[in-house]
C-alpha cells in the first residue's frame, strides 16, 4: 500500500483504467512454505491417493507499479509443487498408458512448477486500505512419475497455463507497522476447479525514503482438481504456513 493518501475525488474512480501507483515501484519478495500435501491422481477415469510426505518450498516473487492508465500492474511469482509419495491401491489404477493391477504398491515423484503471471489494478488505496481486482495466468508445469515395486514405471508432462481470476486486500493497522492482508486467485472452467489463496501478517521493519523491508507470515493453500488436463486428472491440496520477507524500492 502507499503511504501517502489519495483525495477524496480519486475515489469515485473505484474501478476505473488507472493502474494505480503514484510512481514506479519495485517490489521484491522471498518465502518459505511448509507444505502438506494431500489427495491422488490417476487417468483413464481412475485414480490413487497418495501418502505424501511434508517438504519445504521456496516462492519467490516480483512485482512492478506504475501510474500508466490502462496499462495493468505486473506480478510474477515462481514456485515448486513437488511431493513425493506413496501407496497401496485397492482397485485398478492406470497412469501414463500403464495399467496396475489392484494391490500394487506404488511410488510417485510429483514435479510441478507453479508460476503465476498476474496483471492486476489497484482499485483502491490509501493509507490504511488497499484492493487490487485482476487477471493469474498460472502456468503449470513438469513431470509426475509413478513406479511398482517391479520398476514399471509410467509418466505424464503437464504443461499448462491456466486461466484465473485475482484479488488481493489489504489493511493496516495503526501506529503499529502491522497490516493484515489476503489474497485469492480463482478458477472454475471444464470441470477444472483451482484455488490458490493466502492470508497473514505484515511487519514494516524499515521505512525510508529509498527503501522498505516488510517481513510476514501466514498461511497458503492451492487446490487443483483437474479433469482430464494433459491426460491427467487430479485432486491435490498443498497447503500450510509460509513465512518471508519483502523489499520496496
Amino acid at each position: 500500500m502507499k503511504k501517502t493518501v489519495w483525495p477524496l475525488a480519486l475515489l469515485a474512480g473505484l474501478g476505473s483504467t488507472q493502474a494505480g501507483a503514484d510512481v514506479i515501484g519495485l517490489y521484491a519478495g522471498a518465502q518459505a512454505w511448509q507444505v502438506n500435501t494431500s489427495g491422488g491422481f490417476g487417468s483413464k477415469n481412475s485414480s490413487a491417493d497418495f501418502n505424501f510426505e511434508d517438504s519445504t518450498q521456496g516462492v519467490f516473487y516480483v512485482a512492478v507499479e506504475h501510474p500508466v492508465p490502462l496499462l495493468p500492474n505486473l506480478k510474477v511469482r515462481h514456485g515448486d509443487l513437488t511431493a513425493d509419495g506413496n501407496t497401496v491401491v485397492s482397485g485398478q489404477f492406470s497412469f501414463g498408458g500403464v495399467d496396475y493391477a489392484t494391490g500394487s504398491a506404488l511410488s510417485t515423484s510429483f514435479e510441478v512448477t507453479n508460476t503465476d503471471f498476474i496483471l492486476y489494478y489497484e482499485v483502491f488505496d490509501n493509507a490504511l486500505f488497499s484492493i487490487d481486482l485482476g487477471a493469474n495466468i498460472k502456468y503449470l508445469n513438469g513431470d509426475i512419475g509413478v513406479v511398482d515395486t517391479r520398476g514399471i514405471r509410467s509418466n505424464e508432462k503437464l504443461n499448462a497455463p491456466l486461466p484465473l481470476g485475482y484479488f488481493k486486500a489489504e489493511a493496516a493497522l495503526p501506529l503499529t507497522g502491522l497490516s493484515a492482508f489476503g489474497e485469492l486467485n480463482y478458477l472454475a472452467l471444464d470441470g477444472h476447479n483451482i484455488s490458490d489463496y493466502q492470508a497473514g501478517i505484515s511487519y514494516n521493519l524499515i521505512d525510508t525514503v529509498a527503501l522498505d523491508l516488510n517481513l510476514h507470515a501466514g498461511y497458503r493453500a492451492i487446490s487443483l482438481e483437474l479433469d482430464d488436463l494433459d491426460n491427467i486428472d487430479a485432486r491435490l491440496d498443498f497447503d500450510g504456513a509460509f513465512a518471508g520477507a519483502e523489499i520496496h524500492f
